[in-house]
């Protein structure tokens, strides 16, 4: 969403059951998929998506700014 007008775009579609997303500034976002249990990167330039890692319950994603992103677990808090 474009904060200054308020317009919207649709960046990709299908991901599944989508729990957080951080972005890395170097146009990627790391998106969870909760019911299909794994870890996407999504190019934010053209919506491509490939999976980074397959993480049962994934949650939560945090990036560290390197090359480490960290998960959450849903089912058991980790």
């Amino acid at each position: 969403m474009d904060l200054a007008s308020g317009a919207q775009r649709v960046v990709a579609s299908g991901l599944g059951d989508i729990g957080e997303v951080a972005v890395d500034g170097n146009g990627m976002a790391f998106t969870t998929d909760y019911g299909g249990s794994r870890l996407l990167a999504v190019d934010l330039s053209n919506g491509s998506s490939r999976l980074v890692a397959g993480v049962p319950a994934a949650y939560g994603v945090a990036l560290d700014g390197a090359v480490k992103a960290y998960v959450g677990n849903w089912n058991d808090g980790s």
